[in-house]
């Protein structure tokens, strides 16, 4: 009996262990925002994938049904609401540029320039902080919970990794195509830590000397799953086919700039982010660290070629492989089990117009100069009603506006600041895209100065869908399914392997990884934990 009791006891600490051991929270929380990844793209070139999308869809859970939850789909916005949880018009970034309350009108702003900061290490070059951000997020909440926390976060477009992090202080870096270097603000610091110095100064170049030359490497089987490569409408009918080869004679300015809009300078974000998780030794102690990685590359080819083309399914064939190598540096850096990733985009893409239309469906590329001759007519209608209220100049531009065959709906300040639901599916997705204070400048203002009169009257408007303002190639920004339609795939400590069609947003992605980290999340967020 006694020898029983001796076993179940062993058995019963072995089961108690093993218990203790599952409920363990990761030690690292990694969000990955791959931006402008539609929502079909990475399954629908899943056969080729051998690498870090194949091991998210092997081992983690996919959400298939993943959506932005608001109508200004462009990236400042969508980064927000991934690295917050909250919708654009309670984070405060409703574009990348918007008209701003001030006094009695509102006064056009970028949503982070801020002469108040340069370039770090570079004191003659105004920069950016995140002071317009409305609410706290991930970074935020990791640091809240314990104050030793380490964050770091990396991109490699513009400014994007400030998007993850309004917390002056930490670790917030992106890739300059100006410099060739990554860098970042004196709001976030005044000089770089020695780590990020030496990847500037001996990685960065060797990546500028190395990729010189872009060609196709997608395996002859793969081709049928894209576009072909010969498509005139990518690229403005520029250079538009396999291979891409900077001269030899090119100026480090240009390889600058060159690396940027190929696939391996996402991989060579990726690569800082394991040098700066292995300098800042996270992941190796009791307390969640967190880390995010903003990957630009696909944003910047689909702008140019289309979000199907080969040049696209390039990008993310190698970014299969940058991923793969990045998750086996975790396991053997941080430890399988000890981490925990999230994987999504800010939004998603169209087809660009002249594809669309060779199918035979309306679409329509807006050009410069019929924009300004529509812009001439807003002008003249505002003057026209000059006196007025703001409602009656707001009910004069939608009698106008909607006379054009490529404007779908017109929304007023009354109709956009009405808290009841009108009923209405796409008027709800502009509320939660619109502030009272804060009018986005998308979709349709001028090409020439930037700015737009319909929105510093308050109003926004929605295009038809396949209609774009002439801004690249291909935009996107608008309410409909192929711009709000993202991946989502969780892998890691607390996440069980499986699949949901369940229809699930943007919003619910930080405070997912915190539940699964134990980080309390703010009480205004408006998304939810998924598991």
């Amino acid at each position: 009996m006694r020898r029983y009791l001796i076993v179940c006891a062993a058995i019963l600490t072995c089961l108690s262990f093993t218990f203790i051991k599952k409920q363990q929270h990761p030690k690292l929380v990694v969000l990955i925002a791959i931006d402008g990844l539609r929502g079909d793209l990475v399954d629908k070139y899943k056969p080729a994938f051998t690498g870090g999308f194949k091991r998210l869809y092997d081992e983690g859970f996919v959400f298939t049904n993943a959506w932005d939850d608001h109508a200004i789909t462009v990236s400042h916005a969508g980064h927000e609401t991934l690295a917050t949880g909250n919708y654009p018009k309670n984070h405060g970034i409703v574009d990348a540029a918007f008209y701003e309350q001030s006094g009695d009108t509102l006064r056009f702003t970028d949503a982070f320039a801020d002469s108040n900061y340069t370039l770090t290490g570079y004191p003659d070059t105004k920069s950016i902080s995140t002071k317009k951000v409305l609410t706290a997020g991930l970074a935020e909440w990791v640091k809240q919970k314990d104050a030793s926390a380490k964050v770091l976060c990396v991109g490699t477009g513009n400014i994007s990794s400030a998007l993850y992090c309004a917390h002056p202080n930490d670790n917030v870096f992106w890739y300059s195509d100006d410099l060739g270097q990554y860098v970042s603000s004196t709001y976030f610091m005044q000089q770089y830590p020695a780590w990020v110095q030496q990847f500037n100064t001996e990685q960065v170049p060797q990546y500028l000397k190395k990729y010189t030359r872009w060609d196709n490497a997608i395996p002859q089987q793969f081709l049928r799953l894209c576009d072909e490569d010969s498509a005139a409408f990518e690229n403005y009918g520029q250079k538009h086919v396999f291979p891409y080869i900077a001269s030899q004679r090119a100026k480090d300015s240009f390889m600058h700039y060159w690396i940027r809009n190929t696939p391996y300078c996402d991989d060579a974000t990726i690569k800082f982010a394991q040098q700066g998780i292995t300098s800042m030794q996270m992941g190796q102690t009791t307390t969640t660290d967190y880390v995010s990685i903003v990957l630009s590359q696909v944003d910047n080819t689909a702008h140019s070629f289309g979000p199907t083309s080969l040049e696209v399914f390039n990008v993310l064939y190698q970014l299969d492989r940058s991923l793969g190598d990045f998750f086996s540096y975790l396991d053997d850096k941080v430890g399988k089990g000890n981490y925990v990733v999230a994987l999504s985009a800010d939004h998603g893409f169209a087809a660009i117009p002249e594809q669309t239309a060779a199918k035979g469906q309306f679409a329509k590329r807006l050009v410069q100069d019929d924009i300004e001759k529509v812009l001439d007519t807003v002008r003249k209608t505002v003057r026209i009603h000059k006196g007025e209220s703001r409602d009656a100049v707001a009910e004069g531009l939608k009698k106008l506006l909607l006379q054009y065959d490529f404007i779908a709906d017109v929304y007023t300040p009354a109709q956009l600041n009405n808290p009841n639901n009108s009923g209405d599916e796409y008027l709800e997705l502009y509320k939660k895209s619109h502030r009272p204070d804060r009018v986005p400048r998308l979709p349709y203002f001028s090409l020439d100065y930037f700015q737009s009169p319909i929105a510093k009257a308050g109003v926004m408007v929605r295009l038809k869908p396949g209609c774009m303002i002439d801004l690249d190639c291909v935009i996107h920004g608008s309410p409909y399914e192929y711009d709000r339609y993202v991946p989502l795939l969780f892998m890691g400590a607390g996440v069980t392997k499986g699949t949901s069609a369940q229809k699930v947003k943007t919003i619910d992605v930080a405070p997912t990884l915190a539940k699964l980290a134990d980080i309390q999340a703010a009480k205004t967020v408006d998304g939810k934990a998924l598991f």
